[in-house]
């Protein structure tokens, strides 16, 4: 049987902040949140500008083991 992955194309939109991201979650943590709901993303930020080597580092630092994304590892 084939795998299926379920994600969005990004997680960083506002209108998701509380049906999806609770009240009180700074959104500095809504990446890791995101992560802990769905196995991939789509990073597409760089379809509008360059991602930044701090942007890059964060979302590094904040993905958790077997989360995959369309951004380089």
């Amino acid at each position: 049987m084939k795998e299926i992955r379920i994600g969005c194309s990004g997680g960083s939109y506002r209108d998701w902040h509380g049906p999806f991201y609770p009240q009180d979650l700074p959104m500095k943590n809504w990446f890791a949140f995101y992560a802990e709901t769905f196995d991939t993303v789509e990073i597409n930020n760089s379809f509008y500008r360059l991602v930044t080597d701090r942007d890059a580092r964060h979302m590094r630092d904040h993905r958790r083991t077997g989360l995959r994304s369309s951004d380089p590892q």
